[in-house]
């Protein structure tokens, strides 16, 4: 994937490594402010699941897609 970062938007490998990083790292401290698992019916939901996917012990998932946004920061703005 850092690779294509590099194909696609010329920016070296390093930059890209220290990029996702630092998106990840601030994905982690929000995240509990938009994911939430489910608190009840786990089996239920990994028997469903497993039945769909084929993998067991699952509660769900992130398929990976990469999704098109606009960036709203700008170069002085912080990341809260």
């Amino acid at each position: 994937m850092q690779k294509d970062v590099d194909d696609l938007h010329g920016i070296s490998q390093p930059s890209a490594s220290r990029s996702i990083t630092g998106v990840s790292a601030a994905i982690a401290c929000v995240a509990r402010n938009y994911i939430s698992l489910p608190q009840s019916n786990l089996k239920k939901i990994m028997q469903d699941f497993g039945e769909v996917a084929n993998i067991s012990n699952v509660v769900g998932c992130v398929d990976g897609t990469q999704i098109p946004h606009a960036c709203h920061l700008h170069i002085n703005d912080e990341i809260r």
